[in-house]
């Protein structure tokens, strides 16, 4: 649970995933515009490659603001693209954020007298990899397509409860991989590499100075 309190500012959280498995909520403190720095993301988008393989500008239609009046809630899942606006006006603004974090995702540790099946084992390493493409693309194969049914009647905890006929679920691998930009992908294969054989540092450093 956190507070986000935001000043006038010109600065904006850039479109990004966080952990999957979980759900998050927004609780608006005040009554919040469109120019006063607060969460948006994207309708559906965990079922889109990571925003850095993308051009984002062809999903601007998409775009949730969680705009409204103090006591508004918003739910919303972590691995969605999402990011915060600047905020134009003089007024702070403030919400609250909870993230329910699922217990098997890697992100605590995993009560070893549980007894896992041999899914549980696949989505525990690729089921909290939002922005890892291949990774993901696996995951999205997996729950969608191949093992739906086997998920949703054993009820993985590496998925969403979804309605059988909400056809708005629907995953398509050939969509999903159109959304992916060859060069930006090169890009970011490119960037890893280099940062790996020269570290952390003088990556950061070597960064800024190209900026």
């Amino acid at each position: 649970m956190s507070m986000s309190i935001i000043p006038k500012t010109n600065h904006i959280l850039e479109t990004h995933r966080d952990f999957s498995g979980g759900l998050c909520f927004s609780l608006l403190l005040d009554d919040i515009s469109i120019n006063q720095a607060k969460t948006f993301f994207y309708k559906d988008s965990y079922k889109n490659p990571d925003p850095i393989f993308v051009d984002l500008n062809k999903f601007s239609s998409d775009i949730i603001s969680t705009t409204g009046k103090i006591g508004d809630n918003f739910f919303w899942f972590p691995d969605s693209w999402h990011g915060r606006n600047h905020n134009l006006l003089s007024k702070k603004t403030c919400i609250l954020m909870v993230d329910i974090e699922n217990k098997n995702t890697g992100i605590f540790k995993i009560n070893k007298k549980k007894k896992f099946n041999f899914l549980n084992e696949i989505f525990k390493y690729i089921g909290n990899k939002p922005t890892k493409l291949l990774p993901h693309l696996f995951y999205c194969i997996l729950r969608f397509k191949l093992l739906k049914k086997k998920i949703d009647s054993e009820k993985i905890i590496f998925k969403r409860l979804i309605l059988k006929n909400n056809l708005s679920q629907n995953f398509s691998i050939s969509k999903y991989l159109k959304m992916i930009k060859p060069f930006k992908y090169i890009k970011v294969i490119v960037i890893k590499i280099i940062r790996l054989i020269i570290g952390d540092n003088f990556f950061l450093k070597l960064k800024k100075i190209v900026k």
